[in-house]
C-alpha cells in the first residue's frame, strides 16, 4: 500500500487489483488463498471481481482487495473460503476490518447509491463479524464456572413454597 495515497500499488485509475501480497506470511498463505480461489470459482462460477475504488470512501480503500476476493454474498461458500486460510491471516485480516469498522458501518449504513463495491464491503463485513465477548457486557466474574440454573430454579421454587 502506498503509504502516501492509501491506494494499492499496481492498481489502475479508480480499480483495486486482487492482490492480496501484504496478509500473506508464506507458502501455506499462498497456497491457502489459491485452495480458496479454487473454492469460491469452483461453487460459484466465477472470481473476478473489480471494485470500483471511485465508490468507496478513501479510508476504506486499503480493504477493496478483501472485498473484492472474500466479498462473496454465499454466505456458506464464503465461510468455507475463509475456513481454508491460517489463523494468523485472519487475525491481520481482523485487524484492518476491525481498525476502520465504524466508517464501514457509516456508509454501509447509506443505503442510497447502493453500488457493487458496498454489496461486497457489506459481504466482507459479515465474513469478519465483531467478535462477541460475554465478558464485556457482564458484570460477573467468568473466573467461576457458569451457575447451574436449573440448581438455582429449584432454590428458587423451595424458597417461594416455604414462604407460602
Amino acid at each position: 500500500m502506498d503509504s502516501k495515497s492509501g491506494s494499492h500499488k499496481g492498481t489502475g485509475p479508480g480499480r483495486a487489483t486482487v492482490t492480496l501480497a501484504s496478509y500473506l506470511s508464506g507458502p501455506d498463505d499462498v497456497l491457502a488463498l489459491e485452495n480458496a480461489h479454487k473454492h469460491i470459482l469452483g461453487n460459484m462460477g466465477y472470481h473476478d471481481m473489480t471494485i470500483d475504488v471511485k465508490d468507496v470512501p478513501a479510508d476504506l480503500r486499503y480493504l477493496a482487495e478483501l472485498a473484492a476476493f472474500f466479498g462473496v454474498n454465499d454466505d456458506r461458500i464464503r465461510d468455507e473460503a475463509i475456513a481454508l486460510m491460517s489463523k494468523e491471516f485472519l487475525q491481520r485480516v481482523r485487524a484492518d476490518i476491525d481498525a476502520t469498522r465504524p466508517i464501514l458501518i457509516e456508509w454501509l449504513s447509506e443505503i442510497r447509491d447502493w453500488s457493487d463495491a458496498k454489496t461486497a464491503y457489506c459481504a466482507l463485513a459479515e465474513a469478519f463479524p465483531v467478535e462477541y465477548d460475554p465478558s464485556l457486557f457482564s458484570l460477573q466474574d467468568h473466573s467461576e464456572e457458569p451457575p447451574d440454573l436449573d440448581g438455582l430454579l429449584r432454590e428458587f421454587e423451595k424458597e417461594k413454597a416455604q414462604k407460602k
